[in-house]
């Protein structure tokens, strides 16, 4: 695809490229897009939704157990639009095609799918002396505005109360088990054999993808009972190469390979607001704050956008002292197994070097006294602390990242572990131009930083 730019140059992104980081955030959806003809997709991307369980004036979509939240939005216009699905439709179309010519190889036409004004994101590397900017990497892309979507899952865990009797422990019984993989830490994937029944399954984590822009209203369904809950996993062995094809046969040589992208930081909410009323200090009040940085183990500190957030790490399985309660909320998804983020903040002003500490929050549903809905996040205070000696930082964020999952993220019960002085700190709307500014006024003036 080449775009034309603002200065004259032009902008090319591969089709490949933008199918594998734009066509939803899980590499199954253009496995499936790539290998099926649409018929076959539309039935391996989309559950039977009971129609009566709609709430008007919403998009309804039901997705299959292999797919990711992140598809939602790409896979709801597939359903309910007509240039979505003509879109995806013409990709099986273009292989398919090529490979009746007789051709060795099928280069399909892969275009954006949805029509109208949008930001993408891209790296790469300028060429032709500086006139044309080759994309190698897409990082983020505007979600199409229009229809809220209602969202549920053929494995959805969203009920308001929970399961009773024959299904109690039944969800992923005897399922194997599977890790988080996230570079650069290396997975053997195959092409050449199928995952097996009963093989222990993996999650490689791409790059964090950025939504630009407003993100489009998802609402997710909520069952009145749940009709199961989650059993006991089998050990699945230690596979010798993952696959991200069908599963098939059975063994322990090849399991799944579950590969998908995070969308990089929440477009809204607590954490989102937090780190951008940070960001604005050092212009805003440059006499008090000189920097504002993010930290993760492999990146360090930086402060390029978009920040990342330091994966929790989950309990040993072999721990028999660690409740179901405890296991479930060190992952901010639970049903597919994904880590609760934590974003570790540094501020350096002229007198001291203040840290402060959020925790990523699972969405939820508020209701009003009057029975109306409201999209709404968990409840956290934050932390923020200082240290008598910089070179403990390591040692007590270590500290700081397991205990926090011994205390389910109630942080106050963690400052006086603190080898200097820490506080958590409520979020407080109060004098709030902009969203986070009033919570990070209150964090920073438990440390004797006034702005």
């Amino acid at each position: 695809m080449s775009f034309r730019l603002p200065n004259g140059s032009n902008l090319l992104v591969p089709c490949i490229e933008f199918l594998t980081r734009c066509y939803g955030r899980s590499q199954e959806v253009p496995r499936i897009l790539t290998t099926y003809r649409w018929e076959e997709a539309a039935d391996r991307f989309f559950a039977p939704f009971d129609p009566t369980a709609v709430e008007p004036g919403y998009w309804p979509i039901r997705l299959r157990k292999r797919l990711h939240n992140g598809d939602t939005v790409f896979l709801a216009h597939a359903l309910h639009d007509d240039f979505a699905r003509n879109a995806a439709k013409s990709i099986f179309t273009q292989i398919r095609t090529a490979f009746k010519r007789g051709d060795s190889y099928a280069f399909p036409k892969v275009g954006p799918w949805f029509s109208g004004t949008a930001t993408i994101k891209v790296r790469g590397h300028w060429i032709n002396n500086g006139q044309t900017f080759l994309a190698l990497r897409v990082d983020g892309l505007t979600e199409p505005s229009g229809i809220p979507l209602q969202r549920d899952r053929e494995n959805s865990n969203k009920a308001e109360n929970p399961a009773t009797g024959s299904g109690v422990g039944e969800a992923w019984k005897g399922a194997p088990g599977r890790h988080i993989v996230r570079p650069p830490e290396i997975v053997d994937l195959t092409d050449a054999d199928a995952p097996q029944f009963g093989a222990a399954s993996t999650d490689v984590v791409e790059d964090d993808f950025e939504v630009l822009g407003e993100k489009r209203v998802v609402k997710d369904y909520r069952r009145y009972q749940a009709e199961t809950s989650a059993g006991k996993r089998s050990d699945g062995g230690n596979p010798d190469s993952f696959s991200s094809g069908e599963v098939r046969g059975t063994g322990t040589d090849t399991g799944h390979a579950s590969i998908h992208a995070h969308v990089a930081m929440e477009s809204e909410g607590t954490l989102r607001d937090i780190w951008t009323a940070l960001r604005k200090l050092p212009t805003s009040h440059p006499d008090q704050v000189r920097s504002v940085e993010w930290y993760t183990h492999e990146n360090g500190f930086r402060s390029s956008e978009p920040p990342q957030l330091v994966a929790l790490t989950p309990f040993d399985k072999d721990d028999k002292d660690i409740t179901t309660r405890k296991r479930n909320w060190l992952f901010f998804d639970v049903e597919n197994r994904l880590p609760r983020g934590i974003l570790v903040a540094r501020v350096v002003s002229p007198k001291k070097v203040i840290y402060i500490i959020e925790i990523q929050r699972r969405p939820r549903i508020a209701k009003a006294d009057d029975g109306t809905e409201t999209d709404a996040e968990e409840s956290f205070q934050g932390l923020v602390f200082e240290l008598h000696d910089e070179l403990t930082f390591l040692d007590w964020l270590n500290q700081l990242l397991s205990e926090i999952r011994h205390v389910i993220g109630i942080v106050k019960k963690l400052t006086a572990l603190c080898p200097g002085n820490a506080f958590s700190f409520r979020h407080v709307r109060s004098g709030d131009k902009h969203p986070g500014q009033a919570a990070v006024r209150n964090a920073l003036e438990k440390l004797d930083i006034k702005i």
